[in-house]
């Protein structure tokens, strides 16, 4: 916990949290959500990063995107974006592209992350 300032080699503090996601099309549920777990440090960096320009960034972030065979995201785009930071989304959205599944994973996904700065 920490005041956030602007600068860009000040520390500052983040908090993540993963809505429910619309995983009803995908083939294995468990699978997605263990893998965005294990990425989560990915979509932080993001936001920390972020909110070294924009100390007051908070907001939902809906990402869409589609497994295709062997694990790979074929494709992701912003659904919504309450953060009103289009970079933002677009650093989001680069990261989830480069995610692997696990080859049980296929189909369309919509992810809620909801970024809140710490105090």
């Amino acid at each position: 916990t920490g005041t956030v300032a602007k600068g860009p080699g000040l520390q500052v503090k983040a908090n993540v949290d993963m809505g429910n996601a619309d995983i009803s099309d995908v083939s294995d549920g468990a699978g997605v959500k263990k893998v965005v777990r294990a990425k989560y440090g990915q979509l932080k960096y993001c936001y920390e990063k972020s909110l070294r320009s924009n100390p007051q960034l908070s907001g939902r972030v809906e990402i869409e995107f589609v497994v295709g065979r062997g694990g790979r995201v074929t494709t992701a785009g912003i659904f919504a974006n309450t953060t009103g930071d289009s970079p933002f989304g677009e650093c989001l959205r680069g990261k989830i592209l480069r995610w692997k599944f696990p080859s049980t994973v296929s189909g369309n996904i919509r992810y809620p992350f909801i970024f809140t700065p710490s105090s």
